[in-house]
Formats: structure tokens, sequence, C-alpha cells
């Protein structure tokens, strides 16, 4: 009998779940927003994740590793921007070390405004 040889890559929703996981271990409040339950609330380009914690809120779109976003969600990109700072960000995930990335960028900062 042989097993089948598995892949090294994650699906999307793999991928999502171990972000939500990872953030809400750390004391992130984190809505799905790519639920069915939530799709047909959802604003067009919405990310699949909105999470908060001590003012700042991160805005994560989950992808494969080949996936690309929607026109409505590079829309949603591009209108965001301009209004993106310390307190707010956006960021396209294949992998929770994207997310951990950010997640020590934040932390940092964090540090030096406490100072």
């Amino acid at each position: 009998m042989t097993l089948a040889k598995q892949s090294n890559t994650n699906t999307e929703r793999e991928t999502q779940r171990q972000i939500v996981d990872l953030l809400r271990g750390a004391g992130w409040l984190v809505f799905v927003t790519s639920q069915p339950a939530m799709a047909r609330l959802q604003l067009s380009g919405l990310p699949d994740l909105v999470a908060f914690k001590h003012g700042v809120t991160l805005l994560i779109e989950v992808k494969s590793d080949s996936g690309k976003l929607r026109p409505s969600q590079a829309e949603f990109f591009s209108r965001l921007s301009e209004h993106l700072g310390p307190c707010l960000r956006h960021l396209v995930a294949r992998r929770i070390d994207d997310v951990t990335t950010v997640l020590d960028g934040i932390a940092s900062q964090l540090d030096r405004a406490r100072v």
C-alpha cells in the first residue's frame, strides 16, 4: 500500500484557518467575512478577514500561491490605500508567515510608541 504524497501548499481555507487561530491566540478579535452566511452582506472586494487589537485593524485577503485578486478586491485595496497607516493595515496572505511578518512590524511600532 502506498500513500499519496502530500502537497506542501495549503489551500486558501487551510491558510485562513491557521491565520485565524494565530490571531485569536494572540488576543485579536477576528471576523471571517468569507463565510457563506456573510457573502450576501459583504461589500464587493472586502477582505476575507478583519481583525482588531489595541487600536490596530488588519484587513487580510487570503490567497493560495497561485490565487489572484479579483477586480473588486484590487479596487477595494486601491481605494483603501490612501487611508493606510500604522493603525490600518491591508495585506494579501498566501501563508501564515505573511501575517507573522506584519505582526512583528506592528509589535515593534507599538513598542516604540509606548516609549
